[in-house]
């Protein structure tokens, strides 16, 4: 079974943000930030249960050679990420952003 990935607008908004900090150090590497995240949305969709839960129905993938961890729910057929957080943040930094049911 393969699963819909789609991002919460929070989710959207820390990605861009990482993206233009990352280009803004030195041009290219936000490039290479987003394929690490794409790398991450294909073994979500393909296999979102394989990453741990890290609170009630909230799950984490790290992203490979970027200290970002993703956080995401699965809800049915879909992959919902509610937030791309920087490790060295709080962990519960997506607290704010709502209940994960």
């Amino acid at each position: 079974m393969t699963y819909a990935v789609g991002y919460r607008p929070e989710a959207v908004a820390d990605v861009l943000a990482a993206f233009d900090w990352y280009e803004a150090e030195c041009p290219g590497l936000g490039g290479e930030f987003r394929a690490a995240l794409m790398k991450a949305e294909h073994l979500l969709s393909n296999t979102p249960t394989a990453f741990p839960i890290v609170h009630r129905t909230l799950r984490r993938i790290l992203l490979h050679r970027f200290p970002y961890s993703v956080y995401f729910v699965i809800s049915g057929e879909t992959v919902q990420i509610w937030g791309c957080i920087h490790q060295a943040r709080h962990p519960s930094a997506w607290r704010s952003r709502g209940r994960a049911v």
